[in-house]
C-alpha cells in the first residue's frame, strides 16, 4: 500500500504549474498561510515565591534592555564601616523584623560563611534606563568617555535615612554620601546629555547619593500599573529597581536627623534582586508577603543618634571605577589616577 503524500503548500508558480489558471479561466487565488502560534520559551516568567513575592511592574519587552550606571563601593567585611552598617541593620531589624539586609550586611554574615572578604554596594548615577539593542553601545561609549575624563576620589557616609522607590512599593534604609558628593554630582552632570540623547529621564537635579543597606515591602503600592494590591525587589546589584528620596542641593551633614518624613524624588537603584538578570525593572509584591506602611518615625533618628558620628569617622572608601549594567552584561572602566 502506498503512503499518502503530505500536501505541502507551494511558494509560487510551481503550484498548478500546468496551466497556472483555474477552470473558470481566472488566475488562481493566492493561498493564505496559517501563522504558527509564537511561543518564546526564553521570555522571563515571574515566580514571586523565589523573590519574596516580587513581580515586575514594568512588563518584559522583547528587545528592550534595562540598564543603569553606578559606582561600586567595596567595603572590607571586617572594616569599621562594615561593623557600623551591620550594627545599624541589627538595630533596625529589631524594630522592623521584616527588613531585608542587602548583600552580606546581616549581622551573622562574614567572609567565612559568605565567601570573599569585601562587600560590594552601589551608588547610582542614573535612574533605570530602558534601551533598544542598537542603543547599548551608545550608552557604553558615554560611560567609557566619562571614566576617562574624571579622576578617582574618596567618599564617606554622613548619616542614615529612609528613601522610597518611585513606585512606592519598597522602603529602604540608606547611608547617605557626605564627602565625595560633589564628585558624584560632576559625574551625573556630564552623563546627563547622553541620557537625554537616548530619550530617557536624566538623574534628579538635586540627588541624594547613597548606598542601600536594607529594604522592606510597602503596602501602599500604586495600583495604576499593578495587578495585585501589594508589591516588592535585588540580591545582587539590580539596576532596575529604584527608590527615591527628596532633593538635596548639598551633601548631608553628619549630624542630620530625619523627623519621620519619607523623602521622594531621588533615584536609588536597588543593588539586589534576582540579579540584573531581571531585565524589566521594578517589581511588584504579592499580598501573601509581609508589608509595612513605612518605617517607624523614630527609627532613623535613633540610628543616627547611635551611629551617625561613628559612620562619619570610619575610614573613607575609594571610588575608582564606573560601571554600567545593560541587561545581564556588566561593563566597567577605571577612573583616571
Amino acid at each position: 500500500m502506498k503512503s499518502k503524500l503530505v500536501d505541502y503548500e507551494s511558494d509560487s508558480e510551481s503550484e498548478d504549474a500546468g496551466s497556472g489558471r483555474r477552470e473558470d479561466g481566472k488566475p488562481p487565488a493566492a493561498k493564505k498561510r496559517k501563522l504558527t502560534p509564537f511561543v518564546d520559551p526564553s521570555e522571563p516568567k515571574d515566580d514571586p515565591s523565589l523573590h519574596q513575592g516580587r513581580k515586575r511592574t514594568v512588563p518584559f519587552v522583547e528587545g528592550q534592555f534595562c540598564a543603569y550606571v553606578y559606582v561600586p563601593i567595596f567595603i572590607p567585611v571586617k572594616s569599621g564601616l562594615a561593623k557600623v552598617l551591620k550594627a545599624a541593620i541589627k538595630d533596625a531589624k529589631t524594630a522592623v523584623p521584616i527588613l531585608h539586609p542587602i548583600d552580606r550586611l546581616s549581622s551573622e554574615s562574614d567572609a567565612a560563611s559568605s565567601g570573599g572578604d569585601e562587600l560590594e554596594l552601589h551608588v547610582s548615577l542614573t535612574r533605570p534606563i530602558y534601551l533598544r539593542a542598537h542603543q547599548r553601545e551608545e550608552l557604553k561609549c558615554a560611560v567609557k568617555s566619562l571614566a576617562h575624563s574624571h579622576r578617582k576620589f574618596h567618599a564617606s557616609f554622613a548619616k542614615f535615612d529612609e528613601l522610597q522607590n518611585d513606585e512606592a512599593t519598597r522602603t529602604f534604609v540608606v547611608a547617605e554620601v557626605g564627602a565625595g558628593w560633589d564628585n558624584l554630582k560632576a559625574l551625573t552632570s556630564v552623563l546627563s546629555p547622553a541620557i537625554s540623547a537616548l530619550r530617557q529621564s536624566t538623574f534628579y537635579d538635586q540627588p541624594r547619593y547613597h548606598i542601600s543597606i536594607a529594604w522592606a515591602l510597602l503596602d501602599g503600592a500604586k495600583t495604576s500599573s499593578i495587578i495585585t494590591t501589594h508589591e516588592p525587589v535585588p540580591a545582587k546589584p539590580d539596576p532596575c529597581q529604584s527608590p527615591t528620596s527628596s532633593p538635596r542641593a548639598r551633601p548631608p551633614k553628619s549630624n542630620g536627623t530625619n523627623h519621620g518624613a519619607i523623602p521622594k524624588g531621588d533615584a536609588h537603584t536597588d543593588e539586589h534582586y534576582p540579579p540584573p538578570e531581571s531585565e524589566a525593572g521594578e517589581t511588584q509584591q504579592e499580598a501573601t508577603f509581609p508589608t509595612i506602611p513605612h518605617l517607624p518615625p523614630s527609627l532613623i533618628p535613633a540610628l543616627n543618634e547611635a551611629y551617625a558620628s561613628r559612620l562619619a569617622k570610619v575610614a573613607q572608601v575609594d571610588v575608582e571605577k564606573i560601571c554600567v549594567r545593560i541587561g545581564k552584561q556588566l561593563s566597567s572602566w577605571s577612573l583616571q589616577p
